[in-house]
């Protein structure tokens, strides 16, 4: 589904649009809550990783283990933040949509991958993620 700006928003009418291509329908009153629930400034935009966020929820303890075992092979020291330099070098997107249509290089997409992380200026990453309204969790 194309995004607004190219990043996380897609129009309210592009949603629905998706939605009954993968043959829901939704009531009026059910699309009217979830366009308050996820178009809070009424741009009529959504934010796509506002919905991911909602439908998935934060991961379960034993996800978590696994993020948290994968992230600290990366954190050397164990100050929360990973080399995006280290990262660079295991990262593969052979299978990414935008990679196999040849959209976008390996880099691109890299850069896109880490934007969902708390960057810092001298070149690591985080652990924490991006969430709704600015509000950084742990994955």
């Amino acid at each position: 589904m194309p995004s607004y700006d190219g990043k996380d928003k897609v129009s309210i009418n592009d949603f629905f649009y998706a939605l009954s291509q993968f043959g829901y329908t939704l009531r009026k009153e059910d699309a009217v809550l979830l366009i308050r629930f996820f178009d809070k400034g009424n741009t009529e935009l959504m934010n796509f990783d506002e919905f991911l966020f909602a439908v998935r929820g934060k991961p379960n303890e034993e996800r978590q283990a696994v993020i948290d075992l994968v992230f600290y092979k990366f954190d050397k020291n164990k100050t929360g933040t990973a080399e995006a330099s280290e990262l660079r070098k295991v990262f593969n997107c052979i299978n990414h949509p935008r990679f196999l249509l040849r959209e976008y290089s390996e880099d691109q997409i890299f850069y896109l991958y880490l934007q969902n992380f708390s960057n810092n200026v001298d070149g690591t990453v985080s652990k924490k993620v991006k969430n709704i309204n600015n509000i950084h969790i742990t994955i």
